[in-house]
């Protein structure tokens, strides 16, 4: 997961990772500046979608 620190789904954001936390789920979550926007998702759709490649590769 991926998301902004201006993003309007921050707090949802932290609240599902409580959950995966919590519930022992395996993830990986960022938080970077920015916010909801297509300039943000430019600036990480290549990091994230190398990471999610390296994951399903397994």
């Amino acid at each position: 997961m991926d998301c902004g620190t201006g993003d309007s789904l921050l707090e949802s954001n932290r609240e599902l990772v409580a959950v995966f936390k919590k519930t022992g789920l395996a993830y990986e979550y960022h938080e970077l500046p920015g916010a909801h926007t297509w300039e943000y998702w430019d600036m990480r759709i290549r990091e994230m979608l190398s990471v999610l490649m390296t994951k399903f590769a397994r």
